[in-house]
């Protein structure tokens, strides 16, 4: 290397970050902007959503889990570590909120604090960040999520 010359710097953690969420931020911008110009009626969004959570996302993940062995797949401590900190969460909620209301007002304080809702915003930000590794633990913690933590 030269005398005086700088080293080559990698990007900082800040501009990966932008790289990633500003084209999300893009699409919110321009999802409001459809809905004002009136080329989709606000009823449209909730269609888009379910599109979007009922199929769309669905196959997102069977296309880069198909690529993998179960054996790569299926990762106890993950499931564990994750089942018990959405539990943890869900306890602090629950008894966080038993002041201020009923057992449904503790149950939404509760869900809120441990449901991390991977779906909408897991897949958008850490796939492009992380890279299809991201896409296995994802999926693990969308089992715990609709498994076991949305139905209780």
């Amino acid at each position: 290397m030269l005398q005086g010359a700088a080293p080559a710097r990698a990007a900082t953690p800040s501009l990966n970050i932008l790289t990633v969420t500003t084209p999300i931020y893009l699409l919110i911008g321009l999802g409001y902007l459809a809905v004002r110009a009136g080329w989709l009626a606000r009823t449209d969004m909730r269609v888009l959503g379910q599109f979007v959570l009922r199929f769309a996302l669905p196959a997102l993940l069977f296309t880069m889990l198909a690529r993998r062995s179960v054996a790569e797949i299926f990762d106890a401590r993950f499931l564990l570590a994750y089942l018990g900190g959405s539990l943890t969460a869900l306890t602090i909620g629950w008894f966080y909120a038993r002041r201020k209301g009923g057992a449904s007002y503790r149950a939404f304080v509760g869900m809120g604090m441990s449901f991390s809702n991977s779906g909408y915003v897991g897949v958008p930000v850490l796939l492009p960040w992380l890279g299809p590794p991201a896409a296995v633990a994802i999926a693990l913690a969308m089992i715990v999520e609709n498994l076991l933590m949305l139905p209780l």
